[in-house]
């Protein structure tokens, strides 16, 4: 999804989490973009409208890195303000990572990059339940299950997704998030970290103290961030 104001105006790049898609970003849309500024939402590889390998071999950190790498330097972003909701952030913040003089200000929410020193007993059970699963367990998006959302959200975000083919991304994807030591993201995302630490431009962060997975992850991003070399 693509709202531009002039194509040369400073662009704000919208991400997502998973399972959602840029949809996510609806009624966010024409209010930044009323701003004057470009407003870009980008579907991750495996998600919304992009392209969707049939393999969850064919999904890793790193080729989610590379093809986000190679998209931003195809659009010749210069001057962007990137917000980066729940898994989004773990690709998004190595975009400012490796091209800070890209990225004026930054947003993440819900999100972070973990070193693979552990987390809460929530996101250590979701990455190994995912880890087995061939296929995403939309049940838990239903309407009246634990989001309050609509049964026309519901078909908007499963829409991409048509048959248990088109899933293996939403379904590789939790299993990226680097928590457990042994994981392949791990050193990747040392690495992205070490950058971070000399990224000296506007930085929020917007957390939710009922989200039980990302709780607490503000105010160690805070305090890294704060932590100059």
């Amino acid at each position: 999804m693509h709202i531009p104001r002039t194509l040369d105006s400073e662009p704000i790049v919208l991400t997502h989490g998973n399972p959602s898609w840029s949809y996510l970003h609806r009624h966010m849309m024409a209010p930044l973009a009323a701003t004057g500024r470009r407003v870009i939402a980008v579907d991750l590889v495996g998600h919304g409208r992009s392209d969707k390998p049939a393999s969850k071999d064919g999904y890793s950190l790193a080729r989610h890195l590379d093809w986000m790498f190679q998209w931003l330097l195809a659009m010749d972003l210069q001057h962007t303000r990137l917000s980066r909701p729940d898994q989004g952030g773990t690709v998004g913040l190595h975009l400012v990572a490796h091209f800070p003089e890209r990225c004026d200000r930054v947003v993440v929410s819900h999100s972070g990059m973990p070193q693979g020193d552990g987390s809460n007993w929530f996101l250590t059970l979701w990455t190994t339940l995912m880890s087995r699963a061939t296929r995403f367990p939309w049940w838990m998006l239903k309407p009246g299950f634990a989001k309050p959302i609509s049964a026309a959200t519901y078909r908007a975000y499963r829409a991409p997704y048509p048959t248990p083919a088109y899933e293996k991304g939403p379904a590789k994807f939790p299993v990226l998030i680097a928590v457990a030591p042994d994981n392949p993201g791990v050193p990747l995302n040392r690495a992205a970290w070490a950058k971070l630490k000399t990224f000296d431009k506007p930085f929020l962060t917007l957390f939710s103290g009922k989200d039980v997975v990302a709780r607490g992850l503000d105010r160690r991003i805070v305090r890294f961030l704060q932590v100059r070399p």
